[in-house]
This record gives structure tokens, C-alpha cells and sequence, in this order.
């Protein structure tokens, strides 16, 4: 467990949810912690990467994140890199975005 604040350490678990959710169906993760940059998660296998931005929200309240979604959305990456927002609920899991 990292130490640290309570948003950071809640953010952590969710982005190790996600991970083994991507190691699951057969992902190989990298993960850029506290880089700053626009992606937590880089995954790969053998045809493409999935470059993924985790964020936490509290149970009924879910937000559009449009704002996040639109900048994720202007990232130039190559044709076999595909980018997406997950956004982790508590008490429901996580809600997919392909940008």
C-alpha cells in the first residue's frame, strides 16, 4: 500500500483494479505512477496498446468528464494504440470510454 493521502491511496487501488483486469485478458501493464502525464496505464500484447486513464468517483455520483474525455481525445497516438477513460464507481466498478 502506497503511503500517502487518502485521494492518492484510493486512486492506487483503482488503478490496481484496472490492472489485473488488463492482465486478465492477456495485457502486459506498465504503470506511470505519478508521472503527470495524460495516461496511469499502458498496456500491450502483441497487436496493440491500450493507453488508459483511470479516475475515482463516489457511488451516484458520476460525472460525463467531458472535459477529460476531450483532451484525451486530442492525443495523437499510433494506429494501434487505442485510449480510454475508466472511471471506478465505488460499490459498482468501473465504466469503460473508448476515446
Amino acid at each position: 500500500m502506497p503511503i500517502g493521502n487518502k485521494n492518492y491511496k484510493a486512486g492506487w487501488r483503482a488503478e490496481h483494479k484496472a490492472i489485473e483486469i488488463l492482465k486478465n485478458y492477456g495485457y502486459i501493464v506498465v504503470r506511470s505512477a505519478k508521472s503527470g502525464g495524460p495516461f496511469d496505464l499502458v498496456a500491450f500484447n502483441d497487436t496493440q496498446f491500450v493507453l488508459v486513464q483511470v479516475k475515482l468517483c463516489k457511488f451516484g455520483k458520476l460525472l460525463s468528464y467531458n472535459k477529460v474525455k476531450d483532451e484525451l481525445r486530442a492525443i495523437q497516438v499510433p494506429v494501434n494504440c487505442k485510449k480510454e477513460l475508466w472511471v471506478y464507481e465505488r460499490r459498482v466498478g468501473f465504466h469503460h470510454y473508448s476515446l
